[in-house]
């Protein structure tokens, strides 16, 4: 997949997608996504070697 869904975790209700998701930018597969301690920053890898940072603010 050459996209990034974002999901929110709520106690009673599971897993939602937030309404920005998904985030599209790699023409390849992405490999690795890491977020910060604040989840206000994402950065995703693709299988072709570019590295996206999202600004979740």
């Amino acid at each position: 997949d050459k996209c990034v869904r974002v999901c929110k975790w709520q106690q009673g209700i599971g897993y939602t997608e937030l309404p920005y998701s998904p985030l599209k930018a790699h023409k390849y597969g992405v490999t690795c996504v890491k977020v910060n301690p604040q989840s206000t920053i994402v950065a995703s890898a693709s299988i072709d070697g570019t590295t996206v940072l999202w600004d979740l603010k």
